[in-house]
């Protein structure tokens, strides 16, 4: 019975010691060149692409700039004076900034003159009936405002 248990160590011992041979006469591959070995020009190139991709983010920052300001910050009141509106006007005007800031609540506000609400399309918002405020038309617009068109 030993002679059957030291038959499958014989073999192993016998199939580790070719491995081993095998593996003395065929050296294992050579290691990757380290960085200092990669030529100069392949590392300007390497540095070129990188500026390029950084000085085309800039470009695209700066040109989209004016945008992203207007994005980030809330629209600013362009109407100076009066519109010779009364209470409701007033109101009615005050409902339309709120809209266009994008309150909380302020798409469910109506007119308070005609109890409708505000017809909004995209950013634009407009009063249903500004003929009650004495105006022929009275809306939101970005980029111009509050726009208040006096009766014709």
């Amino acid at each position: 019975m030993e002679n059957k248990e030291s038959e499958p160590l014989d073999e192993l011992r016998a199939f580790l010691e070719k491995r081993q041979k095998e593996a003395e006469q065929n050296p294992p591959p050579a290691p990757p060149p380290t960085p200092e070995a990669v030529s100069g020009r392949r590392r300007l190139l390497v540095l070129g692409v990188q500026l390029a991709v950084i000085f085309s983010a800039a470009v695209y920052l700066f040109l989209n700039f004016p945008y992203l300001k207007n994005d980030l910050y809330p629209p600013k009141q362009l109407r100076v004076g009066s519109y010779n509106t009364d209470r409701a006007g007033e109101a009615c005007i005050r409902n339309l900034w709120r809209i266009a800031a994008g309150e909380p609540g302020a798409a469910k506000a109506v007119c308070p003159s005609s109890g409708q609400p505000y017809s909004v399309s995209g950013r634009t918002a407009s009063c249903p009936s500004p003929e009650r405020h004495g105006l022929s038309e009275l809306y939101y617009q970005p980029r111009k405002g509050v726009v208040a068109k006096g009766a014709k």
